[in-house]
């Protein structure tokens, strides 16, 4: 996709960046996010991108832009394209990761990534934001609890390449 002052001049269909079976982006590519609820339950969504050197960033909601978690929401049946969300490919060049939760309950994971556990920001809502915390703070040897789940969560990687222009 090109972009020139936040209009979309040109679109790229993405089964046409497909290189050796992967998704592939070259650096200074954009992208919108469009989801697609395939399921039977309305659910929350929050996405998480792993870096190819390991560094993980959130997605949505933005934390720089104080989005609630509660309007990332999509209906059972429905495909959402994300407004004002231009995901930009940038380096580190290599094989990344983005990491869709989709929960029954809003869900951000943002504040437990750029602190790594240290700070929630605020009360923990959901058991699932408990357990995602405590994986910061996990040793060899550490005594394992039990975290009962009251909410549903999948998880769904979508997998691509980020390469030179």
């Amino acid at each position: 996709m090109k972009i020139e002052s936040k209009k979309i001049v040109q679109f790229i269909e993405p089964s046409t960046m497909v290189n050796n079976g992967m998704l592939t982006f070259k650096e200074g590519d954009f992208a919108l996010v469009q989801l697609i609820n395939n399921g039977t339950k309305d659910v929350y969504f929050t996405i998480l991108d792993i870096q190819p050197d390991g560094i993980i960033n959130p997605v949505i909601p933005n934390p720089y832009k104080n989005e609630p978690a509660q309007s990332f929401y999509i209906k059972a049946g429905d495909t959402l394209i994300v407004k004002n969300k231009f995901l930009n490919f940038f380096p580190p060049h290599g094989i990344e990761k983005h990491k869709i939760f989709a929960s029954t309950k809003p869900l951000n994971l943002a504040p437990l990534v750029m602190t790594k556990g240290a700070d929630s920001r605020g009360p923990l809502t959901t058991k699932f934001e408990q357990l995602f915390k405590s994986t910061y703070s996990l040793t060899r040897g550490t005594p394992v609890g039990t975290l009962e789940m009251d909410e549903g969560i999948a998880t769904f990687d979508l997998i691509f390449k980020i390469t030179t222009k």
